[in-house]
């Protein structure tokens, strides 16, 4: 929304014990994409956790900022890291978002979980 690429993705997990994990993942150039961070905590959290202990809470950040997209040499051989598609996708849900509420659109994984449907991430009452 503000015009950012990151290129450093944190995940910070507490327990019921009230111990806290940090954990992060660089990629190899930067970006601005949600589904970046989404997949990275997933692998994050994949490899490092696990369900033994009920979490209390998580928090995800980005560092490493940049106001530019990293320059790169596209490959013929692999397929491109940053997707264009996926780009216009992100700023398609967000202006949805902004224009009909924050809850008019949602991925099929929350609408899975009526917890997860009905949680409001700004705090206000439906």
């Amino acid at each position: 929304e503000k015009g950012m690429y990151f290129k450093t993705i944190q995940l910070q997990l507490r327990d019921k014990n009230l111990k806290t994990r940090s954990m992060q993942m660089s990629l190899a150039e930067n970006t601005d994409l949600g589904k970046d961070i989404f997949d990275c905590c997933l692998k994050l959290f994949m490899e490092n956790c696990s369900f033994a202990i009920p979490l209390r809470s998580f928090g995800v950040s980005v560092s490493h900022l940049s106001h530019t997209k990293d320059v790169s040499q596209i490959s013929l051989f692999s397929e491109e890291r940053y997707s264009l598609k996926q780009k216009k996708r992100e700023e398609a849900i967000e202006t949805i978002r902004r224009r009909y509420g924050y809850q008019s659109i949602c991925s099929l994984r929350i609408l899975e979980d009526r917890k997860l449907a009905d949680f409001d991430h700004e705090g206000d009452e439906p």
